[in-house]
């Protein structure tokens, strides 16, 4: 049975304590935030009719009350920033909790006290600017992530808010974790921010196999911001869910286009190739994605099994290794070498690559698969 994988993108935001980084040698793309008849225009040039297009920053008068009640007047900006992110985290303010799956606007995060990254940090930019802070949103693409959900790989992106303090510039981030190097992180507008709300929003629509409104929302992603690479890969995942293979292709070579290192479009090129028995490109695909700074284990999952079709069995050997190494907490990539050690004659090895997965999830389709083939007797018979 052939499975076409789909990588598909949601950008996340992590927030938390200030750090200071210098602002120098930090790109931007069109200037940070937009006033809203800024915005508005440069939306209705992108041919939207701007009252038709959410605004995820949108403050009711109770926000803006609740924010100037928690954040005094006359502070600095920085120490405005800090209490109001110490007013939102904290157990007598907001209390926000961590709730991944759906991304809200400013008012949605508000009303419910929870919310994931994303709708967290879009509070938290409407507030900072209502009490007088120029925040502005910050792509820190070197935090990807990667997990799979059914038939797709989620591919988490990063994005945290910012502010200039003078010449340089403090980054806040939404939970503890490892110090980043901002210094290549690169400023968002307020229109390519929009974009991304609603690329996330078809992403999630996805998920939730409604297609056909992922495709409504990823369209007017791309209208707000044509180079999102992202939008694109996300739109041909809807489209191929649709059963639209030549425009999932079209999509997805658009992506390339825009990013020429977007990987999760050469990945998801080579799930359709798969998916449709053309196998004539994949080579090529394979050996670029391979030559790519790549740390998506499930990619080298996918080149060990065609190495493996193939019966190469040193190069489905190094790319197994590969996708353990990026990817231990997977069981798949575990039960794949398991399955390698298998072909290779190595029962006692694949015993253990069979008991490294199941820790992991042994439930996991490719788990089964090793457990079966090495205790077929245990297999029940098929009805």
């Amino acid at each position: 049975m052939k499975r076409a994988m789909n990588w598909m993108h949601v950008t996340q935001w992590i927030l938390m304590l200030a750090l200071v980084a210098p602002a120098t040698g930090l790109g931007s793309q069109d200037g940070g935030p937009f006033g809203d008849d800024n915005l508005h225009e440069a939306i209705r040039q992108r041919g939207l009719d701007p009252e038709t297009v959410l605004a995820p920053l949108a403050l009711s008068d109770e926000m803006r009350a609740w924010a100037r009640s928690r954040v005094p007047s006359g502070l600095s900006k920085s120490d405005r920033i800090i209490r109001l992110l110490e007013a939102i985290l904290l157990e007598d303010g907001l209390d926000l909790d961590y709730q991944a799956g759906f991304t809200g606007t400013a008012a949605e995060v508000f009303e419910a006290r929870s919310g994931n990254c994303l709708g967290f940090t879009q509070l938290f930019v409407a507030m900072g600017r209502d009490l007088g802070v120029d925040v502005y949103y910050l792509a820190v693409n070197q935090l990807t992530n990667y997990r799979r959900e059914s038939d797709l790989i989620i591919v988490s992106d990063h994005v945290t808010a910012a502010f200039d303090e003078g010449a340089r510039r403090r980054v806040l981030e939404f939970a503890l974790g490892p110090q980043f190097d901002y210094r290549a992180a690169r400023e968002v507008d307020d229109l390519a921010a929009l974009g991304l709300y609603y690329s996330n929003r078809g992403a999630e629509l996805v998920q939730e196999q409604r297609h056909r409104e992922a495709v409504e929302q990823l369209e007017i992603a791309l209208k707000l911001a044509p180079d999102l690479a992202q939008a694109w890969v996300n739109l041909g995942v809807a489209r191929r869910r649709l059963g639209d293979f030549a425009g999932a292709e079209a999509e997805y070579r658009r992506a390339i286009e825009t990013d020429p290192d977007q990987l999760s479009a050469y990945h998801n090129l080579v799930g359709l190739y798969l998916l449709l028995d053309r196998k004539d490109p994949v080579g090529e695909i394979l050996e670029i994605l391979d030559r790519r700074s790549n740390r998506n284990p499930f990619v080298y999952l996918l080149l060990g099994d065609l190495s493996l079709e193939r019966r190469r069995l040193e190069d489905a050997r190094r790319f197994y290794r590969r996708a353990v190494r990026l990817g231990r907490g997977h069981a798949e990539t575990h039960a794949a070498f398991g399955h390698w050690h298998l072909e290779a004659g190595d029962r006692e090895q694949a015993a253990r690559s069979l008991e490294r997965a199941e820790k992991r999830d042994s439930e996991e389709e490719r788990t089964v698969a090793l457990r079966q083939r090495l205790s077929p007797e245990e297999t029940p018979p098929s009805s």
